[in-house]
């Protein structure tokens, strides 16, 4: 998916260069082009009528030399074209976005009228022409010459002169949109893709970055979206005012970028400068609010102060370009790269359009955008897989790790099954040995009360004699051979840690060993459970036991 994205972007930056190139080649190389014969105009402060107009057109009328238009007042112009070798058809006057209100008045040859609405501040609904050039007014080129006149209400600026006042006829316009259409179409698709994905990798990864970059794509589309005037033709047809002001939307796309740098320096040693950037983006913050506020109020000057923000915002980005280049790693030096193309398109378009408004000139800026998109592309997206191939090891090590630990945890849990097992069949052999060691005494007391003759006697002390060697050598004997088969290297540890038990005392701990109870073990060696006791707390103080450490715990740690 992340080919393809970039492959998207290379394939849209190559169509918006040919196709930019191709409109201004067209415009430059037409043979015939409307001029403008003569301008004059005047103030007119009575609201009058057309009729009116007419009639005192010759002592009201002056000629036009790019003077100054107060805002909210009413201007009449009369406009004359003397082209005699065009053809007749459809024309456009247009006067760069700025005009609230025009309405364009034609007298025929056979003195019909004709009228004509347009403005950037009517509903598409009410307005004569419908295209990418919002306060474009229609006329009919005529064979001989053109004379037409036209009301204008600027309620935008404070100030404006008609000097960028252009003239296309509807073939032109007809291909000029078409053309953008097509560039639009691309573009806009592109940014939809990268923005999705840039929302679903932070869905998936919880990353920040991604969000900020899919919020930068976002804001950064509406911009465009208004400006080629596809948000105002089919969403905001009805409420220009609301689509004038998302003009703005690529102030707030730069504050965004802000947060975008900011959680990308955050892997970075950088945290002096870091901090200071983080109060750059209050600032710009506070900065695009407050430009979000006056535009809403006064149009005008939120333009003016965002032309601020905006070179501000220029001085920050090739500053942090030279400052960090060679201090970050290559995903933030890519990242940098993107934002410097994207702020020189930017001020290509500004010092071309000084010149001439035209809306090719904002392909400059729009290639800026791409190149950025591609770049911010390439690096996140490079960012994201070694991040993801990074915890996919980490999983795996994880998941390794995990399953060694269940299965040595499944080997412990059976062989300390298998030692409880086995100790518990010790003890019971201990228990059976003790037993018979118990009736083989009973058995030895008994033979002694008896007073037979002298041959029985004899043979009554052979047996005693062959019942006492079994009780003195077989019991611990074979208790020792288990015990020894099940905790080879417990006695040999045992001595090691404590070198002056007893025999009697190494044989109380291999009791202990098997978790036999203080009364068992008396049982066994046919002593009172007193002494037992006695002789377990004997152990501890030569063990050196502290009062908390239990000594059946420490024994059974023993192995």
């Amino acid at each position: 998916m992340n080919k393809c994205i970039l492959i998207a972007c290379l394939l849209n930056f190559l169509l918006i260069s040919v196709k930019a190139n191709k409109i201004n080649d067209k415009k430059n190389d037409s043979p015939q082009s409307l001029e403008i014969s003569s301008i004059t105009f005047f103030n007119d402060t009575s609201n009058l009528s057309f009729q009116e107009i007419k009639k005192n057109e010759t002592s009201e009328f002056i000629n036009y030399n790019n003077n100054i238009l107060l805002k909210d007042r009413i201007y009449w112009f009369k406009i004359i074209i003397d082209n005699k070798n065009l053809p007749t058809q459809n024309y456009f006057i247009h006067f760069d976005n700025t005009f609230s209100f025009i309405k364009l008045f034609q007298l025929k040859e056979d003195n019909s009228l004709t009228t004509k609405i347009g403005g950037c501040l009517l509903p598409q609904n009410k307005r004569d022409a419908k295209g990418f050039i919002k306060d474009k007014v229609s006329f009919q080129l005529q064979q001989d010459k053109t004379v037409f006149y036209l009301r204008a209400i600027n309620n935008i600026e404070h100030s404006y002169t008609i000097d960028r006042l252009q003239l296309i006829s509807e073939t032109e316009l007809i291909e000029e949109t078409s053309g953008i259409n097509f560039i639009q179409g691309i573009f806009q698709g592109t940014m939809v893709i990268i923005m999705i994905v840039n929302f679903i990798l932070f869905f998936l990864s919880g990353n920040r970055l991604y969000l900020y970059y899919a919020l930068y794509i976002l804001f950064t589309s509406i911009f465009f979206l208004h400006y080629y005037q596809f948000s105002e033709k089919y969403i905001l047809f009805n409420y220009p005012n609301i689509d004038l002001r998302l003009f703005f939307s690529i102030f707030i796309a730069q504050a965004v970028y802000l947060l975008f740098f900011l959680e990308l320096l955050k892997t970075e040693n950088v945290s002096f400068w870091r901090k200071y950037i983080k109060y750059y983006a209050w600032v710009i913050f506070s900065f695009c609010f407050f430009i979000l506020i006056i535009g809403q109020i006064d149009y005008h000057l939120g333009i003016m102060i965002s032309d601020y923000y905006t070179v501000l915002n220029a001085i920050f980005i090739i500053s942090s370009y030279f400052i960090f280049r060679k201090k970050v790693k290559l995903t933030p030096k890519i990242i940098l790269n993107g934002a410097l193309a994207e702020t020189i398109g930017a001020i290509i378009t500004t010092v071309v359009s000084f010149s001439k408004v035209s809306v090719t000139n904002m392909a400059y800026f729009q290639i800026g955008i791409f190149i950025e998109l591609l770049l911010f592309t390439l690096a996140i997206n490079y960012t994201y897989i070694k991040e993801h191939l990074k915890n996919v090891e980490i999983l795996y090590k994880s998941s390794l790790l995990e399953l060694d630990t269940i299965q040595k945890e499944k080997e412990n849990r059976k062989l300390k099954e298998e030692i409880d097992y086995k100790n518990r069949e010790i003890a019971s052999k201990v228990m059976v040995l003790s037993e018979k060691e118990t009736l083989i005494s009973g058995l030895i007391k008994q033979l002694r009360t008896l007073k037979p003759d002298k041959k029985t006697n004899i043979d009554i002390q052979n047996i005693i004699r062959n019942l006492k060697l079994n009780l003195s050598t077989n019991s611990w004997n074979e208790f020792e051979i288990h015990f020894n088969q099940v905790h080879p290297k417990f006695y040999k540890i045992l001595n090691q840690k404590f070198p002056n038990l007893t025999a009697g005392e190494r044989k109380l701990c291999a009791f202990l060993k098997l978790n036999m109870t203080s009364k068992d073990i008396a049982s066994i060696n046919g002593k009172s459970l007193n002494t037992i006791d006695v002789a377990r707390s004997r152990l501890r103080k030569k063990m050196n036991l502290q009062s908390n450490e239990n000594l059946q715990t420490v024994i059974n740690n023993i192995d």
